[in-house]
């Protein structure tokens, strides 16, 4: 009964993007790398105990969050324009 409930509700997901024009790629992408992304999290945390700081001050960590920050600014300034 639990394969037919996820059927349906799946279903009526993929309805309700096509329907509201969501991109298909992003979806896809974020289900394929999320749980990639959520174990190399929980492994760099446990090597620097819990603290996420290292995430912030290391000079390639930066730069790969300041190309991320930058394209979501970039993204959003060119559609408000």
């Amino acid at each position: 009964m639990f394969d037919a409930g996820a059927l349906v509700f799946f279903g009526v997901l993929g309805y309700l993007l096509i329907k509201f024009k969501f991109p298909l790629t992003p979806i896809i992408l974020g289900f394929i790398l999320g749980p990639l992304l959520e174990t190399n999290l929980r492994r760099g945390l446990m090597l620097t105990d819990g603290d996420f700081l290292p995430f912030l001050t290391k000079p390639i960590a930066v730069f790969f969050l300041s190309i991320a920050v930058f394209s979501v600014v970039f993204k959003l300034w060119k559609k408000l324009q």
